[in-house]
């Protein structure tokens, strides 16, 4: 991955249909704990479930992981 050391003009930005789970496990495991880069996952989710993706990926990344709601109509 490349060096974001001290640069504060990152986002990275990772999307996900519902069967993209297992594709997010993998690729949040290689990310280095080093990496300053704050990173956004959006991932489909069912309505109608309680998801445990956010657990999911706390235990497979080195950076932590905080899961944030999206709304309709909300930016």
């Amino acid at each position: 991955m490349a060096d974001m050391q001290g640069d504060k003009s990152h986002l990275v930005v990772i999307g996900a249909s519902a069967g993209g789970i297992e594709s997010l496990e993998a690729l949040v495991g290689t990310i280095p704990s080093s990496f300053s880069a704050p990173i956004v996952i959006a991932q489909h989710l069912s309505p109608r479930r309680e998801s445990a993706l956010g657990e999911i990926l706390a235990r497979r990344s080195r950076c932590g992981s905080s899961p944030i709601g999206i709304y309709s109509n909300r930016a």
